[in-house]
């Protein structure tokens, strides 16, 4: 019992102190003292509980270096800043070619440059909201930006920003082979992240689009028996017992035209019922 009660004081006291050792361990720990040897015939021989408590040190030192490792990241690791390093030449030249998009003072997204004369393809989600949007380069500008077009279905912006004789992103029209390094690069020398090429493309069926309502047929239309919570129909204020009778203008005689009117749009694609 007092062995078991020894480890799990030493897990909850590891767990109460762990924030307060990461910051302490910038450098190597200092090498514990060790106390001044007692002489052969005053060494007394150890007691039970002091062989537990040893044990107890042992083990809690063990998990302490095991976090020591941990926060300080494992350097064998594929994006650990030692291997990213190794990358800084690689990515270079695409460094060179991506900038940091600001929504307001907020970095959002990454851009690739496309075009020498200033244009940018991002994220459009990230600021298609934004009063103000810029971008900073790799050579340090920061330049204000506007958008000139967005592809929905792709979530991808177009922008523009005032630069003339940028370096542009080299694009390839074939996808990597299987094993190949992948890396993400910012406007800092070493990659964002690495990562491996593991599967070769593929089609994926899309998810179709869903309200989030049970349906019956009614005399008029397909009629909403239910609504589900924190769905789509519930935030567009559709009830129970209501009556669909179009859809996008085109009028839907029951339940399964409804259903498969619906099953064709694409997650978050808006309808006009």
């Amino acid at each position: 019992m007092k062995r078991q009660l020894a480890i799990a004081s030493i897990f909850i006291s590891l767990t109460l102190a762990a924030p307060r050792i990461t910051v302490c361990w910038a450098d190597d720990p200092p090498a514990a003292e060790k106390p001044e040897a007692k002489p052969a015939d005053e060494a007394d021989e150890e007691s039970p509980d002091e062989v537990e408590r040893e044990r107890g040190r042992s083990l809690a030192q063990s998990w302490l270096d095991r976090i020591r490792n941990f926060t300080r990241g494992n350097p064998h690791e594929k994006n650990s800043d030692g291997i990213k390093a190794v990358f800084k030449e690689v990515v270079a030249d695409t460094a060179q070619a991506t900038v940091l998009v600001f929504a307001g003072d907020e970095p959002k997204a990454y851009g690739a440059i496309v075009a020498q004369d200033g244009f940018v393809l991002t994220k459009a989600s990230e600021v298609m909201e934004a009063e103000e949007i810029s971008c900073r380069l790799k050579d340090g500008r920061h330049l204000s930006a506007t958008v000139v077009g967005v592809h929905d279905d792709s979530d991808l912006a177009m922008l523009k920003i005032d630069a003339h004789d940028l370096p542009v992103v080299a694009w390839r029209d074939d996808p990597p082979p299987v094993g190949s390094w992948l890396a993400t690069t910012g406007i800092d020398d070493a990659p964002l992240a690495l990562g491996v090429m593991s599967v070769k493309p593929r089609k994926i069926r899309p998810q179709p689009g869903v309200l989030g309502v049970s349906l019956e047929d009614a005399d008029k239309g397909p009629r909403i028996s239910e609504v589900m919570r924190r769905s789509a129909a519930q935030k567009a204020g559709l009830q129970k017992d209501d009556v669909v009778l179009t859809i996008d203008g085109k009028q839907v005689k029951n339940r399964q035209a409804m259903i498969g009117t619906i099953q064709k749009r694409k997650p978050g694609d808006e309808v006009k019922l």
